[in-house]
């Protein structure tokens, strides 16, 4: 026959067994429908989660005599949800700690949201990037040999315009803090909605370069003034490769 809820309530979890006591006396006293989740250990399997809908239910004078109910398995939901909860945690940690910065940019190239990374590199908040694109001039952008590199180039608007990603492209940005431009290595993505034509977003990563260019310089410097002066002294001046036996440089002495 047909348990009595004694019966029932022993499978439910011992925290969710009032609760549900609960919304039944509710749903009766109301004369509404109530819906609650609860946890319960069916004689057939382990913890399972469901969704109730408790109904309360009327006789022929109207009278809230008796309560139904509906009840839906939701177990598989609930994981599914906590492993999405999870992996935004997941994502939001690596988003917010990571040294490399992101941009995320609308269809249109406005700014939406960056991390903290970015702000420091960039030299700006979030605020006062908002709704811009690009095409700012506060940006002062500038390739690597010195020349303007003009908004509709950068790479989050070739990726938009193109709907291909961009890879390694060098930019000197102006960092209103630090009063001087900032080299950034950049990388631009792409993002589609289901039918995959037109890009509805972008996000651009980029790492601060600045120190590894300064200590290229300083080498090609050093090199410079090597070659300078083993050129113009009498001594003779010879670098042999090892490996090979061949000579790498000779002095015109």
């Amino acid at each position: 026959g047909i348990p009595p809820l004694s019966r029932f309530m022993e499978m439910v979890h011992a925290d969710d067994r009032q609760r549900l006591l609960d919304a039944e006396k509710m749903a009766m006293k109301n004369g509404q429908d109530v819906t609650i989740e609860y946890r319960a250990t069916p004689a057939m399997d382990g913890m399972r989660h469901f969704k109730a809908t408790i109904r309360p239910m009327k006789n022929e004078q109207g009278q809230l005599t008796l309560i139904s109910g509906t009840v839906l398995d939701i177990t598989e939901v609930k994981q599914a949800f906590e492993q999405l909860r999870e992996s935004e945690v997941k994502h939001r940690l690596l988003f917010e700690t990571m040294v490399q910065g992101v941009v995320f940019q609308d269809s249109d190239g406005h700014i939406i949201h960056v991390n903290p990374a970015a702000k420091k590199i960039l030299g700006l908040t979030l605020e006062q990037m908002r709704e811009n694109t690009s095409t700012d001039p506060r940006w002062k952008a500038i390739h690597e040999d010195g020349s303007e590199f003009p908004g509709v180039t950068h790479p989050a608007m070739v990726a938009l315009r193109t709907g291909q990603p961009v890879f390694n492209t060098i930019m000197g940005i102006y960092n209103p803090i630090l009063e001087m431009h900032r080299w950034i290595n950049i990388n631009a993505f792409p993002r589609f909605n289901g039918d995959g034509q037109k890009p509805y977003q972008v996000f651009a990563t980029f790492e601060d370069i600045t120190d590894r260019k300064k200590a290229e310089e300083a080498l090609r410097e050093s090199e410079s003034k090597y070659r300078l002066l083993a050129e113009n002294i009498s001594d003779v001046i010879w670098i042999l490769d090892v490996e090979s036996s061949r000579f790498r440089y000779v002095s015109p002495s």
